[in-house]
């Protein structure tokens, strides 16, 4: 009886034996699990973030094109209107010219026709005006 009782109590305690066995490795099948999975979440959270910063560079760079594009802009455009100035000044400058020498012609002119009887008279004989 006392051996029945014996392997009775031997088979009891390897049960339980292989019982915690089972229990120890479920439970480190989960700590890993659970392991792989915050390992796994900051993987994520860093793929994350590194996305919210090369979008932000993305932006970044395009606002600098778009900066630069406008002050390229606005550079042609200064430029055009100071060519357009120029031009405008060089127009006025000749029509000072031309009426400058328009009036010296017609000055001319009549002084010509004031003199003429007075030149004629200086001229040579048989000399005619055309």
């Amino acid at each position: 009886m006392q051996t029945l009782l014996e392997e009775r109590t031997q088979r009891f305690l390897n049960h339980q034996s292989e019982l915690d066995d089972a229990m120890r490795k479920q439970q480190e099948q989960r700590r890993r699990e659970m392991e792989e999975k915050h390992v796994e979440n900051a993987l994520k959270m860093a793929d994350r973030m590194d996305n919210v910063e090369r979008l932000r560079r993305v932006q970044e760079y395009q606002r600098e094109k778009q900066l630069e594009k406008i002050q390229l802009d606005n550079q042609r455009t200064e430029a055009i209107k100071m060519k357009r100035q120029a031009i405008l000044e060089q127009r006025r400058r000749m029509q000072q010219e031309t009426a400058a020498q328009k009036a010296q012609l017609l000055k001319m002119m009549e002084n010509l026709k004031k003199h003429k009887g007075s030149m004629l008279a200086h001229l040579p004989a048989g000399y005619e005006l055309h």
